[in-house]
């Protein structure tokens, strides 16, 4: 009976080594995928430096060069601190793997601030700029072979989760700055119109239900209907504080107008001159004071007027 036991506690221990070793051993893989990583990482961003050298880079997408612009440093700075982590990276796995344990907290903290970094930058790209670099996502995807089996590797687990807590901010306060052609949501086209109209309203405000509809009775309109909620980042830089607001483009002119009295008072005018084209007096500066008066506004902080 003794022996019994003895045998069931050597094979319980044995089997218990066992699985300890396989779970050491995948840990150990998670390592290797964050160390063969770094490896194609570091040579991508090496190969964006050494083309920018020359005035080239390795992507080419219309997209890139849209995200370039709102960044403050060049994409070769960028690429150069990235491929900088990579070696970091790469080093200290490295170091661990052969048997250097002090590493550990500089290479979860490494690890963490590049996740969470590069997650705000793609989740700018995806909730504000409505734009995906292809350079930037190939990067990102780098990063996070990197970056989560490093975090996986020692439960670094809370981490994870609060890097995916910060894109998911982004994805609930975002600050659209698309084309607003492009944020629209109808578009009223009808004849041949000469001008193209893009109207941010809202739908709480009487004042853009009425220029709506005065639109929907003119024989010759291309206008754009965008909400104000997608327009947030036009209005504030320009420190428009009220809707609705028209953008009148004019062969390549733009031309900003403010309320429903000033609106209309445009539409009526065209509307009249599309009628009379001889008759009409030019549009001179004193002419239109004539009839663009303000009014007809809805604003945050107060009713509409």
């Amino acid at each position: 009976m003794k022996e019994v036991l003895v045998n069931r506690s050597l094979s319980f221990e044995s089997g218990e080594k066992i699985c300890r070793f396989k779970i050491s051993l995948s840990r150990e893989r998670l390592l290797l995928l964050a160390l063969l990583a770094s490896i194609g990482g570091f040579l991508f961003c090496m190969s964006e430096v050494v083309l920018s050298i020359f005035g080239k880079s390795v992507c080419t997408s219309s997209a890139c060069y849209v995200v370039d612009e709102f960044s403050v440093l060049p994409r070769s700075t960028l690429a150069a601190f990235a491929a900088i982590y990579f070696g970091i990276i790469f080093f200290l796995v490295r170091a661990f793997l052969k048997g250097d344990r002090l590493v550990v907290p500089f290479l979860t903290v490494t690890a963490s601030v590049a996740l969470a970094g590069e997650m705000v930058l793609l989740s700018r790209q995806a909730w504000d700029y409505h734009l995906h670099c292809p350079f930037c996502v190939t990067v990102g995807i780098f990063i996070l072979l990197t970056a989560v089996p490093v975090l996986l590797r020692f439960l670094r687990i809370s981490v994870i989760l609060a890097v995916i807590a910060v894109s998911w901010a982004f994805a609930l306060t975002p600050l659209s700055i698309t084309p607003l052609s492009e944020a629209s949501v109808q578009r009223i086209y009808r004849g041949n119109p000469a001008e193209k109209y893009i109207l941010i309203y809202s739908d709480n405000c009487p004042h853009c239900h009425h220029i709506i509809e005065f639109c929907e009775k003119l024989e010759n309109i291309d206008l754009y209907l965008c909400p104000k909620e997608k327009a947030l980042a036009f209005m504030r830089s320009l420190d428009i504080k009220g809707v609705p607001v028209m953008i009148v483009d004019r062969n390549g002119e733009k031309e900003i107008m403010i309320g429903e009295n000033l609106i209309l008072s445009y539409l009526k005018k065209t509307e009249e001159k599309e009628e009379n084209p001889i008759l009409m007096v030019p549009q001179t500066p004193s002419n239109l004071e004539k009839f663009l008066v303000p009014g007809g506004i809805c604003t945050e902080d107060k009713k509409c007027d």
